[in-house]
């Protein structure tokens, strides 16, 4: 769900799927994560009763202008806020070594939030856990937290606001399943 939130604007069908995938992750998810699902949930409700198209403005100045935040792994970990840098390289490589191909004339390269996302969730179907450790360790806690705090502090975020809580939330709650799991440092 995350991973498909920032690829695209959701439009009404997907959004009302996530009330649904929300709902029922509230059943089974601690009390902090709940908290957030809760908060998403309410949002996606909001945004249904007034204005979808409030969320295709509110995602292209987020993530499409300048002034947004660079949902891109490089802007964040390289220090010099370009695509296609170092990291973007150890990602792609990471990809490789486990025979996924991303076809990044499509749409993101391999350093976008929704595509690192979508393949720890095949990590998650796929792999051992010491293989979805390295990858969350190596990449995803290294960058993630910073860009969620820079999408809540965006006064134009009000989706995505709900949205980084509860990606911050399941972050937080992923390395403590990691972590708890031995594998601390991949």
């Amino acid at each position: 769900m995350l991973s498909s939130l920032f690829y695209d604007v959701p439009n009404e069908l997907q959004l009302k799927d996530y009330l649904l995938i929300t709902k029922r992750l509230s059943e089974i998810c601690d009390k902090d994560t709940r908290n957030e699902l809760h908060f998403l949930n309410n949002r996606i409700e909001s945004v249904l009763d007034k204005d979808l198209n409030q969320i295709a403005v509110e995602y292209s100045k987020l993530f499409l202008l300048p002034n947004g935040v660079v949902p891109y792994a490089s802007c964040y970990l390289d220090g010099k806020k370009l695509l296609k840098q170092e990291s973007w390289e150890q990602v792609k490589d990471f990809y490789m070594k486990l025979g996924w191909k991303i076809d990044e004339d499509e749409n993101y390269l391999a350093d976008h939030i929704s595509v690192e996302l979508a393949f720890m969730a095949k990590l998650v179907e796929e792999c051992d856990k010491k293989v979805q450790n390295q990858f969350f360790n190596s990449f995803l806690i290294t960058w993630l937290p910073s860009l969620f705090q820079d999408i809540k502090n965006k006064e134009i975020s009000y989706f995505y606001y709900a949205v980084a809580c509860f990606g911050d939330a399941f972050i937080k709650k992923e390395q403590n399943r990691i972590w708890d799991g031995g594998v601390k440092n991949g």
